[in-house]
């Protein structure tokens, strides 16, 4: 509009005129004029934008990789769907390594019965709620994981600092999560609030915020109290018969509830039964949501079953259980791992064996058997692997 104003209300004779003619593109005739200038206005706007964009974000990029994978990654991750994990430990960790390449939109709901190590420690002396399953969660939801592990994991040696400072054997990352809960007053608000100066992909969050102290009634009557006696079997004379909570009905963080009510997938496991999962499971409020949702759920269960909690337990073992204590096995699919080349290192730790016969015994689950054993590590799952196979039931499912 500008260089037609110009040419049309400006005089020019001789060779200024000869110029102006032939620098306005006035030999042109409109039409292709107009397709010239959009086009050349559109390239020299998309080169500017796009290394404007990346000197902008060069900074931020924690990976080698170009700008345009980075974004491609961002924005498929931001269309991934809702996705809720419920359990704690080493397990859920995992898991979430796994299902954070496919969508940022991700709840890990974490219990808050651990009574044992550095957590236990802070627990009794401060009476702060235990943070080292949040720790570990948040740590596998961070994008700059490896060094966000040292840190966080980085473990004190009490007699590096002098007679009267009792940090031996203290996680910086529990530490970081005390002195946030200080901060905030509410330790909720505290794990969010970590959560967003550490920039992680998702959200971690407590499934209640009233100190429980996890209990086990044995099949002999007696009455193992606290985690860390049942997950080490301190005292255990025989099977475990049920779980419960002190207090019975803990309130569940409105947050968590309302994560699995907007859920498109929830994930239980994996992770120790008793200790990890179920905790979660006795909030009444998570187990009542999880039931209503419409979600697509899924259990994955364990590759290998730990002695002092689940010995000789089968695949129908683990969701005999959760109609034990919540009535329900609650999911539509299992993963099942069926790969057995490899032994478990110790022979402690055997494979949860596929009892394929009682499977027809749940006819609204379908059972998925695959390997997913991660290869230098036999009795933990390979993330990738129980991601791939979560995301494509997904997808057939919502197809």
């Amino acid at each position: 509009m500008l260089l037609v104003n110009f040419y049309r209300t400006v005089g020019f004779s001789g060779v200024a005129g000869v110029f102006a003619y032939y620098s306005t593109g006035q030999f042109i005739t409109r039409p292709w004029r107009a397709v010239l200038l959009i086009l050349g206005g559109g390239i020299f706007a998309t080169y500017g934008t796009w290394h404007f964009q990346s000197a902008f974000l060069e900074p931020f990029l924690t990976r080698r990789e170009k700008l345009f994978d980075t974004l491609q990654r961002y924005y498929r991750a931001n269309r991934g769907p809702r996705i809720v994990t419920i359990g704690g430990g080493t397990g859920m960790s995992l898991l979430l390594r796994g299902v954070k390449e496919y969508s940022n939109s991700i709840t890990a709901i974490v219990t808050v019965a651990d009574s044992g190590g550095s957590s236990g420690r802070l627990r009794k002396n401060l009476g702060v709620l235990p943070p080292g399953d949040i720790r570990q969660n948040i740590i596998a939801l961070s994008d700059t994981e490896s060094l966000m592990a040292k840190l966080f994991d980085y473990r004190f040696e009490g007699d590096r600092y002098g007679e009267g400072l009792s940090l031996e054997g203290q996680n910086f990352g529990n530490l970081f999560l005390v002195a946030m809960n200080n901060i905030t007053g509410d330790f909720a608000k505290a794990v969010t609030e970590s959560s967003r100066i550490l920039a992680i992909r998702g959200r971690v969050l407590p499934s209640t915020v009233t100190p429980i102290t996890l209990c086990a009634r044995l099949k002999n009557g007696e009455i193992i109290r606290e985690e860390e006696n049942i997950d080490l079997g301190k005292f255990v004379a025989s099977p475990i018969e049920k779980v419960f909570l002190e207090p019975e009905a803990p309130t569940a963080l409105p947050e968590a509830v309302d994560a699995l009510k907007k859920a498109e997938i929830i994930i239980l496991g994996p992770g120790d039964l008793y200790t990890s999962i179920l905790p979660n499971l006795l909030v009444p409020e998570i187990s009542e949501a999880i039931k209503q949702s419409s979600a697509v759920k899924f259990f994955v269960c364990n590759v290998a079953n730990k002695p002092t909690e689940t010995a000789n337990y089968s695949v129908s073992s683990y969701l005999e259980t959760f109609v034990k204590h919540i009535g329900d096995p609650l999911v539509h699919f299992v993963l099942i791992n069926n790969n057995f080349d490899n032994p478990p290192r110790r022979e402690t730790t055997p494979y949860v064996k596929i009892d394929q016969e009682k499977f027809k015994e749940y006819r609204k689950i379908t059972f998925v058997q695959d390997d997913f054993i991660e290869p230098t590590f036999t009795v933990r799952h390979d993330p990738k692997k129980v991601a791939s196979a979560i995301m494509t039931l997904f997808k057939e499912v919502n197809f």
